[in-house]
């Protein structure tokens, strides 16, 4: 009967690694999926994506809360390091923010990229090809505060000047670039 046990103890760190590549949001209630990019607030027209993600064929997937507003989670796919991992390798980043609802602010809190569930890891050579996309959306993440607003049935998030090509999407005098997100219930 020892051994059975020893066993299953060695099994369970690998049964759940294979599960827990993303991040979870405890007690999601609300889902957002991706809409548009806008300069200003209630803006309609779609402006497009800064350079900062352009480079990395970024695609934002949904924004998620908790009940409370106290949470945030953000998702995008990315297409990986192109010298680690084939031309056309996806990968997810998921990135957890804590939110100051009365300064509708939310701060990064933790991260994770992993490759999406079209290839296996029989394709990827060496580290994982989505750590240099990972580092680079922390940088991004870890710099700039972000508010949203739950308001009008969406939520935004703003990514500041200092993002890479925001001026050339909204103008010389901009100040941020929003990220629509439609609002949903669970």
């Amino acid at each position: 009967m020892k051994m059975k046990c020893w066993w299953a103890l060695l099994l369970i760190p690998y049964s759940l690694s294979l599960f827990s590549q993303g991040l979870d949001l405890p007690g999601e209630v609300y889902r957002a999926p991706f809409e548009r990019t806008i300069c200003h607030s209630f803006e309609q027209v779609n402006q497009g994506m800064p350079e900062a993600f352009k480079k990395w064929d970024t695609e934002f997937q949904a924004l998620t809360s908790d009940a409370g507003l106290d949470l945030l989670k953000l998702s995008l796919t990315f297409k990986a390091d192109q010298q680690e991992a084939p031309s056309s390798f996806l990968c997810q980043y998921d990135v957890l923010f804590t939110v100051n609802t009365h300064a509708n602010l939310a701060l990064y809190q933790d991260s994770a990229a992993y490759p999406t569930a079209q290839f296996n890891q029989t394709e990827i050579s060496g580290s994982s090809p989505c750590l240099a996309g990972k580092k680079y959306f922390d940088s991004i993440m870890d710099f700039i505060p972000y508010f949203y607003d739950g308001s009008a049935g969406y939520m935004q998030v703003a990514f500041g000047f200092a993002v890479p090509g925001s001026r050339e999407v909204c103008g010389p005098d901009a100040k941020q670039v929003l990220t629509v997100f439609g609002y949903q219930e669970n």
